[in-house]
């Protein structure tokens, strides 16, 4: 049987990090070994560059590159034998966000994306809030991205390219505590484990 593939996204501050932390026991209980968390990007010489860059569409391509490489070495194999995958972010975040930037090119971000590689996934849990919620959550100085419109361009995006999809949840983070946003991705998953 197959592994699972299960993606968490949303803005910066809405979250996400917190919850894909807090999975680990629980998810651990209920699969023991079966399960695997990652992060993307995942591998450091990726992460590097794609810190020395200002050029958007270089970054796109950095990420997307990442992504292939991390398919290829970790999720896929993974997934065929038998491990579920949760990941913190995914092809949904470079669309989005450098869609922010250079929303004229699209069509280009989703093209660049290793759709070739890329298990079906059985669910995108999009976490968003108030961007005036998610910019008080933020580091200061944190990539620059933490400005409540640019915040307010990311989360409406996401929402629009999410609710196109089917097996997907979206929660506001901005009105739960996170014992309850917990409580309601423990509820869905549990749904897909016990089926």
């Amino acid at each position: 049987m197959l592994g699972k593939y299960i993606i968490i996204e949303g803005q910066d501050g809405a979250g996400k990090s917190t919850i894909h932390k807090a999975l680990k026991k629980p998810l651990g209980i209920l699969l023991g070994d079966k399960v695997q968390f990652v992060k993307e990007p995942y591998y450091k010489q990726y992460i590097d560059l794609i810190k020395k860059t200002d050029n958007v569409t270089e970054k796109a391509l950095l990420f997307a590159s990442d992504r292939a490489k991390l398919m290829e070495e970790i999720i896929n194999p993974a997934i065929f034998a038998g491990i579920t995958i949760v990941s913190d972010r995914s092809y949904i975040s470079n669309i989005v966000y450098q869609g922010v930037f250079i929303p004229d090119l699209f069509d280009w971000l989703c093209y660049i994306q290793p759709i070739h590689l890329m298990p079906n996934k059985d669910l995108v849990i999009l976490f968003t809030c108030d961007p005036e919620i998610s910019a008080t959550r933020l580091k200061k100085g944190w990539d620059g991205y933490q400005s409540v419109e640019f915040l307010t361009k990311v989360r409406d995006s996401y929402l629009r390219y999410v609710s196109k999809m089917t097996d997907h949840i979206i929660i506001d983070t901005g009105v739960l505590t996170k014992k309850e946003v917990l409580d309601q991705v423990s509820k869905k998953l549990e749904e897909i484990f016990l089926c």
